[in-house]
C-alpha cells in the first residue's frame, strides 16, 4: 500500500481535484527502489482465478 487519500476536492473554479493524501512510508529516507515488470501476469491470474475455491477449504 503506497497511502490512503484523507480528503478531496474540487476548488470553485478549478477543473482539477485537490486530494490530500498520506504516505504509509516515508519515502524521503529510501535509498533504493526497484521497478518490477511481471512477466508471468497472465500465468498468475488464470492460476489465482483456478484457485480462488480452494482458499475456504
Amino acid at each position: 500500500m503506497i497511502g490512503t487519500i484523507t480528503d478531496y476536492r474540487v476548488e470553485q473554479g478549478e477543473h482539477f481535484y485537490t486530494i490530500p493524501f498520506k504516505f504509509s512510508v516515508d519515502f524521503n529516507s529510501l535509498q533504493y527502489v526497484y521497478v518490477v515488470k511481471n512477466l508471468m501476469k497472465e500465468e498468475q491470474e488464470s492460476l489465482e482465478k483456478s484457485t480462488e475455491g480452494l482458499k475456504d477449504e
